[in-house]
């Protein structure tokens, strides 16, 4: 199954670096924004946010440490940096950051830096996808996705199903909502880290 889905969308794949660069812009008006609005509160910069790996290790970090990580994957994934932007993108992937999911899925369906995984790029893009966020996540997604059979659509659903049970907005204490930015009249969509939450540490299988 895993040989049949690469090599029916190999020319899908190949065809996604001028998807790509809008990857690259995600986050930025939005972090911006909120990084205006948190660094007045305490709880930007405490960190009260835990995740706990399988051997009981605890990881603390602050919403900051979230904003500037995702700031700096961004950053190296723009500039082609894919080494320096894949540990970063990774982490906060398994932290549920929505922004750094959707680049880690564009670089395994692209093979940047790692080994190219159409299962594994859609699986990512999948759950990038979930808070309704990710524009052109989404659209490479489905650009995909239609060209699958019926067997090939099951196989990722499952996936991108595992993928939100351990990285999805509810597994990783996320909380989304609307809300218009000053001097504009178009509500966006934006998901933050629940202060205080802890949530568990799924290794990437």
């Amino acid at each position: 199954m895993k040989h049949s889905i690469i090599t029916s969308l190999l020319v899908v794949s190949a065809s996604l670096a001028s998807v790509s660069p809008a990857h690259a812009q995600i986050g930025n008006s939005r972090l911006t924004d909120s990084n205006a609005s948190l660094q007045r509160s305490v709880e930007y910069n405490e960190k009260t946010l835990s995740i706990t790996a399988p051997n009981g290790e605890v990881s603390y970090k602050s919403l900051r440490d979230l904003d500037e990580g995702l700031a700096k994957g961004v950053e190296y994934y723009r500039d082609e940096d894919y080494a320096s932007a894949y540990p970063i993108v990774t982490e906060l992937s398994q932290w549920g950051l929505k922004d750094a999911q959707a680049i880690l899925g564009s670089m395994y369906i692209q093979g940047q830096h790692v080994k190219q995984s159409t299962e594994r790029g859609m699986a990512w893009l999948g759950v990038a996808k979930e808070a309704k966020t990710q524009k052109a996540a989404t659209k490479t997604f489905k650009m995909i996705y239609k060209q699958l059979n019926a067997d090939q659509k099951g196989y990722i659903d499952n996936m991108v199903d595992g993928y939100i049970a351990k990285f999805g907005v509810k597994a990783q204490r996320f909380k989304c909502s609307k809300r218009t930015a000053v001097g504009s009249n178009i509500p966006t969509r934006s998901c933050k880290r629940l202060p205080n939450s802890n949530s568990v540490l799924h290794p990437i299988s």
